[in-house]
């Protein structure tokens, strides 16, 4: 994963167990921290680390929780959104075994997409105890490890399985986030062209025509009935009387081209 990453994006892991099974031991491990000074784990402890894996840094969260049942309704909140659960077992101590199905059935529940079974050893792991935990992980399709406590034997490769998906799960996470947040590109405006003088056509009749005016066609109007004494006038051809003006028709416009 690059350097360049994301501020605030990281991974988690929550381990659950019963008391004494080896959670805390186990996460200091992990981050490299002495296992000789701690005290055993109280409701639940909240672990910030940057941890190194093929020359990248991973930021993950690690949820050490009480291994007592008291505080087990707790635990759903505590677990969700992890990437990782992790349920520890002591081969020494086989009572821890017993909650094995309450763990599972927990993080199955909160669709927590990868699940380990980690068992802890002292000298050597009893061929029931092996027997058992691969019977438990092949029908719950999850992943087994065995470590030791005393000796660290299996703990890198535990490690580095968790990195490895928490890493890419980072990875994956980092590339959405940046391509939400990334810039559109500008879209190009397509400008009009503005033609100059040398692309009209010259066939082309650009001449501005002027407007005038011509006078409309006259209309013929009725002349009114004469109430006078007089004789009436006759007319001939078109010659209008003397008491008929004659009338200028409406001016009236049109284009001539």
């Amino acid at each position: 994963m690059s350097e360049q990453r994301v501020k605030g994006l990281m991974g988690k892991v929550v381990f659950l167990g019963s008391e004494k099974s080896g959670k805390t031991s186990l996460y200091r491990s992990i981050a490299g921290l002495p296992k000789e000074t701690y005290s055993p784990t109280f409701n639940a402890v909240l672990n910030y680390d940057v941890l190194t894996y093929q020359n990248s840094r991973v930021p993950v969260n690690i949820v050490d929780t009480s291994g007592n049942e008291i505080f087990f309704p707790i635990l759903s909140h505590l677990a969700q959104l992890s990437n990782i659960g992790v349920i520890v077992g002591n081969s020494e101590n086989l009572s821890t075994f017993k909650n094995f199905e309450i763990f599972y059935s927990l993080l199955s529940r909160l669709d927590i997409p990868n699940i380990y079974l980690v068992v802890n050893y002292k000298d050597s792991v009893k061929p029931n105890v092996t027997s058992s935990c691969e019977t438990f992980a092949r029908n719950k399709g999850i992943g087994l490890f065995y470590v030791n406590m005393v000796n660290d034997a299996g703990i890198n490769e535990f490690r580095n399985e968790i990195l490895s998906i928490i890493a890419q799960n980072l990875a994956i996470e980092q590339e959405t986030f940046l391509s939400i947040t990334r810039e559109p590109a500008p879209i190009e405006e397509e400008s009009e062209s503005i033609e100059s003088d040398s692309d009209i056509d010259p066939t082309i009749n650009t001449r501005v025509v002027r407007a005038t005016r011509v006078p409309a066609t006259p209309t013929k109007t009725e002349e009114p009935e004469e109430h006078h004494s007089h004789k009436k006038h006759s007319h001939k051809g078109n010659k209008p009387s003397k008491h008929q003006k004659e009338e200028e028709p409406e001016p009236g416009c049109a284009c001539r081209i």
